[in-house]
């Protein structure tokens, strides 16, 4: 990718368990991506959206100047 990732997983997400997005994101850093990953230990999906605005919209507002 030639654009910035933001990526969080919360680590009691039923709907997506957490060894899928670790793998991922191992993935990506093992290809050098430009990847920014925050888990969140009390969240579960719906709230890992929510709970990551505060990470992810200064994240947006960095990359989009």
């Amino acid at each position: 990718y030639n654009r910035p990732i933001f990526m969080a997983a919360g680590l009691i997400d039923a709907a997506v368990p957490i060894p899928a997005p670790l793998s991922l994101a191992a993935q990506l850093a093992a290809n050098n991506q430009p990847l920014t990953f925050v888990t969140y230990p009390d969240e579960g999906h719906s709230g890992t959206l929510l709970t990551s605005m505060r990470d992810s919209t200064p994240f947006l507002a960095r990359i989009m100047r």
